[in-house]
């Protein structure tokens, strides 16, 4: 993985208790990664016990044409 940004977004209540936890600690992970490294950071995840609970959303990368239109739109 590369361009890995960690935000740690901090501790929080659960919106239902979860393995007898009621609060839980939020990090928020952004990464650029093949798809088969997603699955291996993910399977990490699930076998970590102190990981109660994960989400993977992928976003789309924004292209570097589309970056230089808008250089170029606010010039």
């Amino acid at each position: 993985a590369t361009d890995i940004e960690i935000t740690h977004r901090g501790r929080r209540r659960l919106a239902y208790e979860i393995l007898d936890n009621r609060e839980g600690t939020y990090i928020q992970m952004n990464y650029v990664a093949a798809g088969n490294a997603v699955a291996s950071l993910e399977r990490a995840m699930r076998l970590s016990e102190e990981v109660v609970r994960y989400l993977t959303v992928k976003q789309p990368i924004p292209l570097a044409s589309d970056e230089e239109e808008e250089v170029g739109v606010e010039a």
